[in-house]
């Protein structure tokens, strides 16, 4: 559902004014309805997206613990680089996307998602120079050779599928931003589906081993960005926000640029501290970072739910920005901090319940799912604190504070999750549990900013700032262009957008 193509605001939309009292101003359960019909489609998306390489780690694990071992490294590398890049470029356009989306001049949505794609296309060199050296950098972090090698060999394989997931998920998100939220769903399920047919065929029946599985992971993302492609052409929904390539549109960059790089910056330090595990586990044994693989797969699991209510949040509070409503995107932010709290005590439990049957899924190997089911009770406490990250991380995407946020996360894992984990983890005799221990004490100090940063966010100089900044480049845009444009245009005595297009909502 469209942000505000809810019940008619009509008679109290023309506020621009957070005075109004109450914890939710427009009320709870009116918001809460709205994110729920962006958020379970967003999750689910992202969650079966996600899937696609536990699916790659799960047939390679039943080809054995060293095989395990060197796949859930290559993957460690690919979401480093390929994963961290691509997912951070979208999230920094998933800004400008709903902000622009929000406001009266749609089709410089058209523009963003244009350079988006030319940003993608030219970070794919930097990831393709690190994957193809990723051997003699293992090598020199002291991980075993014989795993190290497997990792080569996959992402050799993998290396054509990084093009693709640099553009998949930058049209994901712009889907996203004009609420078209079951299309995602739709692909990424179908995905999944052949993903998983994929490994059958090319790991179990040709006995090509993990090569066939880094074969059948790119061919899947490569199919993910022609279903995407090929929705975005057959409906038509572009033709609201696409104008058609210009160059002109190669111009003003400086904005984007600096948003997108603070967004990768976030995602980059996010999964290098969090990938960082998997190669000091790989320290201590074979058995270890298999056992941190598992558990770090049930953790992105999880996440996919604070991560679809994140994005659900983003594009509202974005859109409710564009369109000058400030009170709307107060009590949105609560709104969603508040069922987030609730979600995260759930899947806490949840996890702690079922940790001696998780790790059945990945091995039959009862040493490791026994060891790994211990370090689950741990997982389940940062479960427990993850929820407000997710939600919180939106928040700062749908105000475009990037370089903030990759300031707390920064402060949060470097300062101090990583240096309290690691020496929990080799100078006593906790292993992997003082790792993750270490995660939760920086992923607490992580929740502590995000909220602190939500409570003292002045909302009525938020939406004044993204309306002067669209005015801006509405100008600069008007004075390099031959065609006279009507982009100034900020009516806010007109009706929402959120109320127009009622009908158009998820398809």
């Amino acid at each position: 559902m469209a942000p505000g193509a809810m019940e008619d605001r009509s008679d109290n939309m023309d506020e621009v004014t957070t005075s109004r009292r109450g914890c939710f101003p427009y009320g709870f359960r009116r918001e809460s309805r709205a994110l729920f019909r962006l958020a379970w489609p967003t999750s689910l998306s992202i969650l079966f997206h996600y899937m696609i390489q536990p699916i790659s780690i799960a047939f390679c694990g039943h080809l054995g613990t060293e095989q395990l071992a060197g796949v859930a490294m290559a993957m460690s590398i690919i979401y480093i680089t390929c994963v961290s890049i691509g997912r951070g470029l979208a999230f920094g356009a998933d800004t400008f996307f709903s902000q622009t989306y929000g406001s009266t001049n749609k089709k410089k949505v058209g523009v963003y998602l244009q350079r988006g794609i030319i940003f993608g296309m030219f970070a794919c060199c930097p990831i393709w120079a690190v994957l193809l050296n990723v051997e003699s950098i293992l090598l020199l972090l002291g991980q075993d050779p014989g795993v190290v090698a497997l990792a080569q060999e996959y992402i050799l394989f993998f290396l054509p599928g990084v093009l693709a997931y640099c553009w998949l998920f930058i049209l994901m998100r712009y889907l996203l931003c004009q609420n078209r939220v079951l299309p995602n769903l739709a692909v990424c399920v179908v995905s999944c589906a052949i993903n998983a047919v994929l490994h059958y065929g090319l790991v179990v029946q040709a006995q090509m081993g993990i090569r066939g599985s880094a074969i059948a992971l790119a061919i899947t993302y490569y199919l993910v960005l022609a279903q995407l492609l090929a929705y975005i052409w057959g409906s038509g929904v572009y033709v609201e926000t696409w104008d058609g390539w210009k160059w002109e549109n190669l111009k003003e960059w400086g904005q984007f640029a600096r948003v997108t790089c603070a967004s990768i910056g976030m995602t980059f330090i996010f999964w290098l501290c969090t990938e960082a595990g998997t190669f000091l586990s790989g320290i201590l044994g074979k058995k270890e970072l298999s056992a941190y693989s598992i558990t770090f797969q049930v953790e992105g699991f999880v996440w996919m739910i604070p991560l679809g209510l994140g994005g659900a949040c983003t594009a509202r509070v974005g859109q409710f920005l564009g369109a000058n409503q400030p009170v709307a995107a107060l009590t949105s932010c609560r709104v969603t901090v508040t069922i987030q709290m609730a979600l995260s005590a759930g899947m806490a439990v949840t996890a702690y319940v079922l940790r001696t049957y998780i790790p059945m899924a990945f091995s039959t190997d009862s040493e490791l799912v026994s060891y790994t089911a211990g370090l689950l009770q741990v997982v389940a406490v940062f479960v427990l604190l993850e929820g407000i990250g997710g939600v919180g991380v939106g928040i700062v995407r749908g105000t475009g504070r990037q370089t903030l946020g990759a300031v707390i996360i920064f402060v949060s894992y470097y300062a101090v999750a990583l240096p309290v984990g690691i020496s929990l983890m080799f100078a006593t005799s906790l292993g992997l549990y003082g790792l993750w221990w270490g995660y939760v004490l920086g992923l607490a100090l992580q929740d502590v900013c995000l909220l602190v940063f939500m409570a003292r966010l002045d909302w009525d100089k938020e939406a004044e700032k993204v309306r002067i900044t669209k005015a801006q480049m509405s100008l600069c845009s008007e004075c390099g262009s031959l065609h006279h444009t009507t982009a100034l245009s900020f009516d806010l005595t007109k009706e929402s957008p959120f109320q127009r297009n009622t009908h158009s909502i998820l398809i």
